[in-house]
C-alpha cells in the first residue's frame, strides 16, 4: 500500500488552491480565449493528481518522477496566471495573490522532492512516513 496523501500537507494545499482557482478561471478568461482557460484547469488538476499519483506508489523514483511533473504544472499555472494578468484578465492584486499561493507549492514540492531524492541516494527504495514528514515548516 502507498502512502497516505490526504494526510500530506502539500496534498492539502494544492487541493485548496484548485478550489480557489478552477471555479474562477471560467470568469475572468474571456470566452474567446477558451484555449487559455482549458490549458489553465488542465495544469490546476495536475498538481494534486501527480502528488497523489505519486504517494500511491511504492516506488521512491516513481514518487520523485510525479512530483516533478507536479512542480512543472504549478510552474506552467504560474506562467498562465501571469499571462491573464499580462493581458488585463486578472486584476493586479488576485495575480499576485495567486502567484504567492504557486511559490509556496513550489517550495513544498521541491522539499520533498529533496526528501525523496535523499531515501533514493542513500538507497532506500520505498518508504513508510507519516504526516509530519510533509509539514510545512
Amino acid at each position: 500500500m502507498g502512502r497516505n496523501y490526504r494526510k500530506l500537507d502539500l496534498f492539502q494545499k494544492a487541493y485548496a488552491f484548485v478550489l480557489e482557482c478552477y471555479p474562477p478561471a471560467e470568469s475572468f478568461i474571456p470566452a474567446d480565449d477558451r484555449e487559455m482557460y482549458r490549458q489553465l484547469r488542465r495544469a490546476l488538476l495536475s498538481i494534486p493528481l501527480n502528488i497523489a499519483e505519486g504517494a500511491g506508489s511504492h516506488s521512491q523514483k516513481v514518487m520523485r518522477n510525479h512530483l516533478s511533473y507536479a512542480y512543472g504544472s504549478c510552474c506552467e499555472v504560474e506562467v498562465l496566471v501571469m499571462l491573464c494578468k499580462d493581458l488585463a484578465y486578472l486584476h493586479d492584486d488576485v495575480a499576485d495573490f495567486l502567484l504567492k499561493e504557486c511559490d509556496v507549492l513550489k517550495a513544498m514540492l521541491y522539499g520533498l522532492t529533496k526528501c525523496v531524492e535523499a531515501d533514493i541516494n542513500v538507497g532506500k527504495n520505498t518508504y513508510r512516513f507519516d504526516k509530519s514528514d510533509f509539514s510545512k515548516k
